[in-house]
């Protein structure tokens, strides 16, 4: 066998190293630069994918196009963004998996730049800037002093699996990726220090560690708060949270993969929250699950949840109407006291700043002014094929005029879906949560004002009938018939639960 200049003197370090501290070959520490070094091209090709989300507006509008041209012509679902998502989460799950498949562990190297130029000897602080302007932004002289560098520089490196925490901060970064940031024995250079000093390292772990098994992810305003309350009362069911579960929307907001230590927090809570609800009904419940209403309107979060295998997915449709006016009270309605409706749980207790209006009128006036955003948050139906297509054959549609018409069949239904052995008992009582009947604002006064909108939401509309069709669900006759809440309100008796109190 021949061996390269670059292998030889690799392994002159390893030995040097190992014999220098007392070690032997037997030692974690001479194990794990010796595996690395014997596979070293292959360790780094499993390297290098972000792991935080990048925002895709860092790519130029001609970029975007030419990969919509490769991939077809086609316009994609949700924008850039989902182009740009597939691309990042796609690499992460690639290289994680492939270190893990190699018998390797993968982790997240944080390197403290400012505080790693603070300790470098004065003569090599040049090269480094030199070596980072060039790695970083493509050039040699972008990078003049300190106040020129970001705050932290972030690696995802592929390890052997004996190389523990401490052993890629004192070998695999020093030996390994140090000199392409500082030259040379990059260790010489600092002033009395070490690379503790300034590298702080974490193993990653993929999605399918997480424990949970099923997701209410949509859509707000339609019922999520009734799925999750009466699903709670099945003994082989439990929830993460009481309320809306934002692990994934806030804790791990931009995580592309999460630390292990992300994962390990939050299944020692989901086994906390199992052994509560066993000491309260006598039964430990075998399927755990998430409800966060908005997941389906969050491109990267629904990736993540779509990166657990096994994890099936919910979701609830309404009258795209009765949505858009009930969002409209809670955000955006003139109230004489906007503190009395927070209080009652009429108007979102977050919305001092937002803009109220006296009239659902605004709802169109406004469209293309002052509710625009509004309006585009309200959007699903640009989002739903998207969800449907990562969940094929492992997602549920229900719609709300279901749950009115026949709670019980739906909820035994969800069970069996979700894979509890026993159904619901025949003497439950499934409640309507966040429920405010009758007139909320004067829309259904204006007849003219609900056709247009109407008209407007045709798109959800649609949306709505495709989705019920491809799940082979029966498409309710209100649907068919756009008929809205304006159409029964004067004959159904009119609810009061806002938040998640309950209604008979």
């Amino acid at each position: 066998m021949i061996y390269t200049r670059r292998f030889m003197s690799r392994m002159l370090f390893i030995c040097l190293w190992a014999c220098g501290s007392g070690e032997t070959s037997e030692t974690p520490s001479a194990a794990c630069a010796s595996q690395y070094v014997k596979s070293e091209a292959s360790w780094k090709s499993m390297s290098g994918a972000n792991t935080l989300y990048i925002p895709v507006d860092h790519r130029p509008n001609w970029y975007w196009q030419e990969v919509s041209k490769r991939r077809g012509g086609l316009e994609p679902v949700s924008g850039y963004e989902d182009l740009w998502l597939d691309r990042l989460f796609a690499e992460a799950q690639i290289q994680i998996l492939g270190c893990s498949v190699h018998g390797g562990r993968y982790w997240e190297v944080v390197l403290d730049l400012p505080r790693l130029f603070q300790i470098i000897r004065r003569a090599a602080r040049p090269i480094f800037l030199r070596l980072l302007s060039r790695l970083l932004v493509r050039t040699d002289d972008e990078l003049n002093s300190m106040d020129d560098l970001p705050d932290v520089m972030r690696l995802s490196v592929c390890a052997p699996q004996v190389c523990d925490q401490d052993l890629m901060v004192d070998i695999i970064v020093p030996q390994f990726y140090a000199p392409m940031l500082m030259g040379a024995k990059p260790e010489r250079k600092l002033l009395n220090r070490s690379f503790q000093d300034v590298v702080r390292v974490e193993e990653l772990l993929d999605w399918s560690s997480i424990n949970i098994d099923f997701a209410i992810g949509g859509t707000d305003g339609c019922g999520t708060s009734s799925l999750h309350r009466n699903l709670e009362q099945h003994p082989e069911l439990a929830f993460s949270t009481v309320g809306e579960d934002f692990f994934f929307t806030a804790e791990l907001a931009h995580r592309l993969l999460p630390l292990k230590s992300q994962v390990e927090s939050y299944n020692t809570q989901l086994e906390e929250i199992k052994d509560t609800k066993l000491k309260s009904v006598g039964f430990r419940p075998k399927i755990m699950g998430i409800c966060n209403p908005a997941l389906f309107s969050t491109g990267l979060a629904r990736r993540k949840l779509a990166g657990m295998p096994n994890l099936k997915m919910i979701v609830i449709l309404c009258d795209p109407l009765g949505r858009l006016e009930k969002n409209f009270m809670e955000y955006h309605y003139c109230f004489d006291s906007l503190a009395e409706a927070k209080l009652r749980g009429l108007a979102s207790g977050a919305r001092d700043d937002e803009a109220c209006f006296a009239s659902a009128g605004s709802l169109l006036s406004e469209r293309f002014g002052k509710l625009k955003r509004f309006w585009q948050r309200r959007e699903v139906a640009v989002h739903m094929p998207t969800l449907m297509n990562l969940f094929t054959g492992r997602i549920i549609v229900v719609h709300q005029e279901q749950l009115r018409i026949r709670p019980n069949a739906v909820f035994s239904s969800l069970a069996s879906f979700l894979g509890a052995r026993y159904t619901f008992r025949s003497q439950t009582s499934f409640h309507r949560y966040n429920s405010v009947g009758g007139h909320r604002t004067d829309l259904c006064h204006n007849a003219t004002l609900v056709s247009a909108l109407k008209r407007h939401l045709e798109p959800e509309y649609q949306m709505q009938e495709l989705l019920m069709k491809d799940a082979q669900e029966l498409v309710p006759e209100s649907l068919l018939l756009r008929s809205t809440r304006c159409d029964r309100i004067a004959t159904e008796e009119a609810t009061y639960c806002p938040s998640r109190s309950a209604c008979e």
